[in-house]
């Protein structure tokens, strides 16, 4: 046992995450600073998206003030096409977590750039897979993949089938299916907790729906509304 694990440190956590550049995306890492994890969590200094005119900057959640770390990038709001104009290795070497979570899909340029950083300095990593469609994908970036892939020590599959593309691509590490965390946020009805299934009696609230992602056509929401109309009410 080293000494710093014999003293009974924290446990020293790296993220580097394009999501938590919005302030409820940061929900689960302030969890883990709160559970005992010494947090620092990369995010891009501006980043732009569909529903703001101006670029956007990264505001922290209130306990995890300390723990951010805005860093300039390229590309801002190109998720999959964004990199870091920092120095990568040499923040993961004076960082030196305990492991690294990179919260990018593993064909993502940023995903690469701090795997191979991580990589080189033999620090754990994972990466996370939201994709669920085998697209055909230009050859050099299925390389990309394939390396990062191969050299994550584990993968965060955010569905099913997500699990079965990562192993098909090559994951070396372990795969574990870990859901996108979603907000205890208000209901309509005014509860903050999902509801009671076990609890519930025919009749006794109508069936509902909910979505949690981006509003763009590509998600298939004209899908899930054309659902929602073939069912029988009250829904």
């Amino acid at each position: 046992m080293s000494e710093a694990h014999g003293s009974q440190r924290s446990p020293r956590l790296l993220v580097v995450s394009h999501p938590a550049v919005v302030s409820v995306n940061q929900e689960p890492y302030r969890e883990l600073a709160r559970r005992g994890w010494e947090l620092t969590l990369v995010v891009p200094r501006r980043w732009r998206h569909d529903y703001s005119p101006r670029p956007i900057a990264p505001r922290a959640l209130a306990e995890l003030e300390g723990s951010l770390l805005a860093l300039p990038v390229a590309l801002p709001g190109r998720q999959q096409r964004h990199l870091y104009l920092a120095r990568c290795r040499a923040i993961a070497k004076r960082l030196h977590p305990d492991v690294a979570f990179v919260e990018e899909e593993p064909f993502a340029l940023s995903a690469a750039q701090w795997g191979r950083a991580l990589h080189g300095l033999a620090i754990p990593f994972g990466v996370q897979c939201a994709e669920n469609i085998d697209r055909r994908l230009p050859w050099p970036v299925r390389r990309m993949r394939t390396r990062v892939l191969r050299d994550a020590d584990f993968v965060a599959a955010r569905s099913e089938t997500a699990v079965r593309l990562a192993r098909s691509w090559g994951a070396g590490g372990e795969v574990r299916l870990a859901p996108h965390a979603i907000p205890l946020w208000e209901r309509t009805d005014g509860a903050t907790q999902p509801p009671d299934r076990t609890a519930r009696r025919p009749g006794a609230q109508p069936f509902a729906i909910g979505y949690a992602g981006r509003l763009s056509a590509s998600k298939g929401l004209d899908d899930l509304l054309a659902a929602v109309r073939m069912l029988d009410a009250p829904v």
